[in-house]
């Protein structure tokens, strides 16, 4: 835990200066002050670490509200971590009423932007088919090109799924994830 942020900033490759600087402080409470202001400017990844910081209590009061203030901050600015961070706050509800729609589309907009992880949730979205169609094709096609992009963590529900598929429905996703990655390159 000594130098959590260092390791989370290198996980999500964030190199904006007030970042870069914040990854050298183990005191969150002197992170959020160097970042506030890189996210007031308009850095949408700083807004990201303000919404992470409200999200998880790290050098504040975990406050979900702001939290999703600041990751609707950042994912209005473009980035793909606040998309992902915004669409879960819209599955789960925290700080604001649920929202599946809302949730899928900003989950959509980061997957887009070839945000592994968003495009895997995706895939368990349509696998579980809570508040959506059950759909194992989009599923499949979702796991594949989260795997594809280099999120391993996919791969292992792309083979369960395809289990419980058909080889037409697989050749089908097989062809969508294909489609869908070279229209998005």
């Amino acid at each position: 835990m000594k130098n959590i942020l260092y390791v989370l900033f290198l996980s999500f490759s964030m190199n904006s200066y007030a970042i870069d600087e914040c990854h050298k402080i183990t005191d969150f409470n002197q992170c959020i002050s160097k970042c506030r202001s890189e996210a007031e400017k308009g850095d949408a990844k700083a807004a990201w670490l303000m919404g992470f910081c409200y999200e998880t209590g790290k050098g504040t009061i975990q406050d979900y509200k702001e939290a999703f203030k600041w990751f609707q901050k950042s994912a209005e600015e473009g980035s793909s971590l606040g998309q992902r961070s915004l669409g879960k706050m819209y599955i789960e509800g925290n700080g604001i009423a649920k929202n599946y729609k809302k949730g899928i589309k900003w989950y959509k907009k980061s997957a887009e932007q070839g945000n592994s992880m968003s495009q895997g949730l995706l895939g368990m979205i349509y696998l579980a088919g809570d508040k959506v169609d059950q759909d194992l094709v989009l599923a499949h096609m979702y796991f594949n090109i989260a795997t594809v992009k280099g999120n391993e963590n996919f791969s292992e529900h792309r083979y369960f799924i395809s289990k419980l598929m058909t080889s037409l429905q697989i050749e089908k996703a097989q062809k969508l994830a294909r489609e869908w990655i070279n229209s998005h390159q």
